[in-house]
């Protein structure tokens, strides 16, 4: 019963997101309207019309005006007296007047019809104003009083989930509905419906349950204090995870430094998310004051976590100097910067309340989607840069005008062929400096500008190989058995070589030794590693001795060691199953 009193007073409360929010709500009945209207034209004439546009737009209105009144309530608990009030009245009205012609730029620059819904940087000004304006909806409203401002935040996370909580089951409940129809009584039910349900519940009913539960500013969260399940929680599971995590970080750090191994594309991604995981973990921790575990934690971790962030820059400037910068590594390099600095921050300022954290956050979100130092215009300068490097390097260009040349290295012909697809993909054609206005990115345009067709659709440049040179001997020194193994590009590859079992498991080779009562695993091949090595063996000679990729151990008394005769690895890394290989495999087993 309880229970059903709880449901009922929140959806009772939620009425009251009216009178707080007006104009937000009503922007998001029409937001949903649109939506809804836009679908149904979508559905026979392309989601490219002019009301999912204005249904994107008055939903970017909500939440304009919804950062608005949160910043106008902040700024009505400053009001003293009937002067200050008539101040805020007037600041309130001139500030709703200003919004119309900001939405009126945001619907020209953002969502025009001159172009595609969300084409070319449209998406990322887009969406970049919007997450702009969400994370500093966590914020604003405590803009001048902000000393219980991280109870704040937990609050207003706590709103989030709950209203998502309440659609997702209202949702539920009506798909369980429509089902119910289909199968009992053969009532034909179209995808059509099941979408206009959950624009309605996750656009104004979800808002309408959010902005009821939405924690006021003039509410005293000063006493706030955290269940006992969720301090468990924080600092008996979370904890022990992070420093566990940070470890192991460390011992791959030092692999790297005494192996002199070059890091991996996956390190970046493995590194950037714990660390985003970390400030807002830490953020989180602000709140408990009386643990001296808690204490000593947010005291030392944000200090060992700066060399594991300054490694992760060490290997995204790798792959810049290789292949510049493109939207995806712009993001990767500024939130690393937003990391660094807010793990500096925590370093210095423990006991503050941290709200410079979510104010570094949106204002970096701000910069890196909209303006001169966008992540599109970036990436689109550092393209142009590096085409014109290997245009230089090649003689292919007369001042800004291209040079068309036959003989060019594969290599080369592969690096200008995937910045030409790369900004035919992403840009706009006035975007890329040196092709001619007219380039139309088609195979005739690039043979005719560039003297030679589009290279392979794999990166060459990224591709790396090996072949054993037959005029270099091999040490068979206490081996008395030898197999060749090949293992190709099926990512399930299994084979049986004797009395051995070769399995292929991604970037893993397995191999077992088979009797007749069981199977007994011999050693296991990590191909990313051998990868790496190569990669640094190719830096520093022409020639490789086969001794230098051999792999020895011992496994019980079973001695072996495996010869590789010919590797090849390409495409892109965050593929582990683009490669071929074949070895020798040398035991001294006399089966």
């Amino acid at each position: 019963m309880k229970l059903i009193f709880n449901i009922k007073k929140t959806l009772y409360n939620a009425k009251s997101s009216f009178r707080r929010f007006p104009i937000a709500m009503y922007f998001s009945l029409l937001s949903a309207a649109l939506f809804i209207i836009g679908n149904k034209s979508g559905q026979k004439n392309g989601y490219n019309n002019i009301s999912t546009r204005y249904g994107f737009l008055f939903f970017m209105a909500m939440i304009c005006f919804i950062f608005l009144g949160l910043f106008l309530e902040g700024l009505k608990t400053r009001a003293k007296d009937e002067e200050d009030l008539q101040k805020y009245k007037l600041i309130k009205l001139s500030s709703q007047i200003l919004l119309l012609p900001i939405l009126y730029g945001i619907k020209e620059n953002m969502l025009s019809m001159e172009e595609s819904l969300f084409s070319y940087n449209n998406s990322y000004k887009y969406f970049g104003l919007l997450l702009f304006l969400i994370i500093s909806s966590f914020f604003i409203g405590k803009i001048f009083y902000h000393k219980d401002y991280i109870a704040y935040v937990i609050k207003v996370i706590s709103a989030i989930f709950f209203s998502m909580l309440y659609s997702v089951v209202l949702f539920l409940g009506f798909v369980a509905i429509y089902s119910a129809l289909t199968h009992l009584f053969g009532v034909r039910i179209s995808s059509n419906v099941y979408l206009n349900t959950a624009i309605l519940i996750f656009i104004p009913f979800n808002f309408g349950i959010l902005l009821s539960n939405f924690p006021k500013n003039e509410t005293s969260l000063a006493n706030f204090e955290l269940t006992k399940a969720v301090q468990v929680l924080l600092s008996y599971i979370l904890m022990p995870i992070f420093s566990v995590y940070l470890v192991i970080l460390y011992l791959y750090f030092a692999k790297i430094v005494f192996i002199g191994e070059i890091p991996k594309n996956i390190l970046i991604h493995l590194i950037l998310w714990f660390s985003i995981f970390s400030v807002i973990y830490l953020f989180i921790l602000g709140i408990i004051k009386n643990s001296k575990v808690i204490n000593d934690f947010r005291k030392y971790f944000p200090i060992l976590m700066l060399p594991i962030i300054l490694l992760m820059f060490y290997a995204i400037f790798l792959r810049v100097r290789q292949y510049g910068i493109t939207e995806n590594r712009y993001f990767v390099i500024i939130a690393g910067i937003w990391v660094l600095v807010s793990m500096i921050y925590y370093v210095f300022y423990r006991s503050n309340s941290n709200r410079a954290i979510p104010i570094l956050l949106s204002l970096t979100i701000l910069i890196s989607t909209i303006g001169p130092v966008s992540a599109y215009n970036i990436s689109a300068t550092s393209q142009n840069a590096r085409l014109k490097k290997i245009l230089l390097k090649n003689n292919m260009l007369n001042g800004t005008k291209i040079v068309p040349k036959v003989d060019v290295s594969d290599e080369d012909k592969a690096i200008i062929s995937e910045i030409i697809r790369y900004m035919c993909r992403t840009h706009r054609g006035y975007e890329q400096k040196f092709v001619p206005i007219d380039f139309s990115c088609s195979d005739e345009d690039m043979k005719d500008v560039f003297g030679f067709d589009y290279s392979t659709s794999y990166d060459v440049y990224e591709s790396l190989y090996y072949n054993y040179d037959s005029e270099v001997s091999i040490d068979v020194e206490n081996y008395s058995k030898l197999l060749l193994i090949d293992s190709y590009s099926d990512p399930n590859d299994s084979k049986i070589v004797g009395n051995y079992k070769i399995k292929r498991n991604s970037n893993l080779i397995d191999i077992y030794i088979n009797t007749e009562n069981s199977k007994k695993e011999l050693v296991t091949i990590d191909m990313t590693d051998v990868k790496n090595k190569l990669k640094v063996l190719k830096k520093s000679k022409e020639i490789i001795d086969p001794e230098e990729l051999a792999i020895t151990g011992k496994t019980d008394d079973i001695e072996y060691k495996i010869v590789f005769t010919s590797l090849s690895f390409y495409g892109d890394e965050t593929n582990q199953d683009n490669y071929s290989c074949s070895f020798y495999l040398l035991t001294n087993r006399n089966d």
